[in-house]
């Protein structure tokens, strides 16, 4: 995949496994706890969106939590559309690798 970002989007388009593909990622928020991002794009027929919300070290404040709702809201979501992983649960393989490093 190719790609070009502006100041808080990526667009990224290419193939995959022979078929178009193009995505947009959009930075909704951005700091030292927390990393909140929007992405959209379509494969072929398929169109798919979501959002990814990520801290440093697994926990986000109660402070920080709020602003997210927040951001959130706007875009007609809250934090129970969300799926919640524990990556030393949920992922147990990749929370290895963290370890290891």
């Amino acid at each position: 995949m190719k790609g070009s970002d502006s100041k808080g989007i990526i667009s990224l388009s290419g193939q995959n496994n022979g078929f178009d593909n193009t995505q947009q990622w959009y930075v909704l928020k951005l700091d030292d706890e927390v990393c909140l991002v929007y992405y959209c794009g379509q494969l072929m027929t398929w169109n798919f969106e979501g959002v990814l919300m990520m801290s440093r070290d697994g926990t986000i404040s109660d402070a920080k939590m709020q602003e997210m709702e927040r951001i959130l809201w706007n875009l007609n979501l809250t934090i129970n559309d969300f799926c919640h992983l524990n990556p030393a649960k949920d992922c147990p393989a990749v929370s290895q690798l963290f370890l290891q490093a």
